[in-house]
């Protein structure tokens, strides 16, 4: 008998999507059902999954369809590993402001097209960037690619509206001078083509493929492969009623089939079944259990599900004591959380503006040349360290205050304090610490400081 696979067209798929005027329809109304390539509700499928005709399901991961289904329905805490990083995201302050630092430095005002703060703000009638940039985070760190689809583009360039696709249903075609040609969006039996101005691709960089990119799923199947499998097993595990792959064998047993059924259904109303876990079994006769699966010993061996977790949060980028586990104390909690912002979510923010901001397949360019989006390094860099490593070069006059400050993610001040170069001028040869100093005009030594000047433990004297 040979496996059933999940995944495949079902008989209700049905090409309501059949051109580009009913892609663009479904967008612009918010139609799931066609953008899945589906005629009723039946949106949720278990791609990327086969049944064993053992009964027992098996996991294997087939392109970006089986990563999403995995992580948003198999493997919670890649989904819970996600929604930390992208709540930060969310929080951190992004602007508009020129591509020039000098001008930055100077705040010159910035007039903003008021289209694109509309865009930057509400990007379609469906969604909030708010939303839009939460699923980028999910796309990015499931599949490691992100469509943004730029709907009703006028003569300029500029987009009416901005569209999240799902990564499952866009395909690249290849070119031999551009590289990449166009994008297709499949859905429904139907292939619509979308050129490259109508398109911003974010992707993080794949070593082994120039025209995808490198997702976290990708880079650690087996570790997710691992999660699921033992899922899967504990959930029949205890629908058997924790007492896996038995035979219970009753020796000089003579009766009918219709005694032995009635003895096994009784059997099973008293002993199998989640209700009934944990029991202990009483039976007349003289019975024997032969054990076939695995035993209380190995039973033991399922908490390596806990390390299992623990890899797939750090396959994300999250600690674990970030995620609220384990028994870390408040200062190890602390750098971990810093640790995550500035290694996790900082180069992810660093990706989505270089793309936003690409002079020619970006959004902010279409608006104005000399503009672009930035974000605020708040919160993302550890003060304490960045202190202790650029402090001395405040100190010895190597660094202005200003630099010193966009160092620890804060704005520049337009002071010219603030700008000048100062140095610790406290210093003196070995040989003359400790003694007076001698005023020129009357050659006596001065008292030491905190001195009387006449040698006793007085108050000093105003002469």
């Amino acid at each position: 008998m040979t496996p059933r696979f999940f995944g495949t067209p079902s008989a209700t798929a049905v090409p309501t999507i059949k051109s580009r005027e009913d892609f663009v329809r479904a967008l612009r109304g918010n139609d799931q059902d066609a953008l899945h390539g589906i005629a009723g509700a039946k949106a949720a499928q278990a791609f990327g999954f086969f049944e064993n005709p053992n009964g027992i399901e098996a996991h294997r991961f087939d392109g970006f369809a089986s990563y999403l289904a995995a992580c948003t329905k198999r493997v919670w805490c890649a989904t819970r590993a996600m929604d930390i990083v992208a709540n930060v995201v969310l929080s951190t302050d992004m602007q508009v402001v020129h591509r020039d630092a000098e001008k930055r430095k100077k705040k010159k005002p910035v007039r903003i097209n008021p289209d694109l703060s509309r865009l930057l703000a509400y990007p379609n009638k469906h969604d909030t960037i708010s939303q839009l940039l939460y699923l980028w985070v999910a796309h990015m760190k499931f599949t490691g690619n992100a469509y943004w689809f730029l709907d009703n583009i006028n003569g300029y360039g500029q987009p009416e509206a901005i569209y999240a696709l799902n990564p499952k249903h866009v395909r690249i075609v290849p070119s031999k001078t551009d590289r990449i040609s166009h994008y297709v969006y499949r859905v429904g039996g139907a292939e619509i083509r979308i050129e490259l101005n109508e398109m911003i691709h974010f992707k993080r960089p794949h070593p082994d493929n120039e025209l995808f990119g490198l997702g976290e799923v990708e880079q650690g199947e087996d570790l997710y492969n691992e999660f699921i499998n033992r899922s899967l097993y504990n959930t029949k595990l205890i629908a058997n009623g924790a007492s896996p792959s038995s035979i219970m064998v009753k020796e000089d047993f003579n009766g009918d089939q219709d005694e032995w059924d009635k003895m096994r259904a009784k059997f099973d109303e008293r002993y199998s079944g989640v209700k009934n876990t944990g029991k202990v079994g009483w039976v007349n006769g003289k019975w024997s259990l032969l054990q076939l699966g695995i035993d209380s010993q190995k039973m033991q061996e399922m908490e390596k599900a806990k390390v299992n977790v623990e890899h797939i949060f750090l396959n994300h980028g999250v600690p674990l004591s970030v995620a609220g586990f384990g028994a870390a104390n408040y200062a190890t909690s602390r750098q971990d959380r810093i640790n995550m912002r500035s290694d996790t979510v900082l180069p992810m923010l660093n990706l989505f503006c270089d793309s936003i901001n690409h002079s020619e397949n970006g959004l902010i360019a279409r608006f104005h040349k000399d503009l672009k989006l930035d974000f605020s390094l708040a919160g993302l860099v550890d003060i304490e360290q960045v202190t202790k490593d650029y402090g001395p070069l405040v100190d010895k006059g190597a660094m202005t205050l200003n630099e010193f400050r966009e160092k620890a993610g804060l704005p520049r001040v337009e002071n010219p304090l603030l700008d000048a170069f100062y140095v610790n001028a406290n210093r003196m040869p070995l040989e003359m610490a400790g003694l007076a100093d001698v005023p020129a005009e009357t050659g006596e030594p001065k008292p030491a400081a905190g001195g009387s000047g006449d040698g006793g433990g007085g108050g000093s004297q105003n002469v």
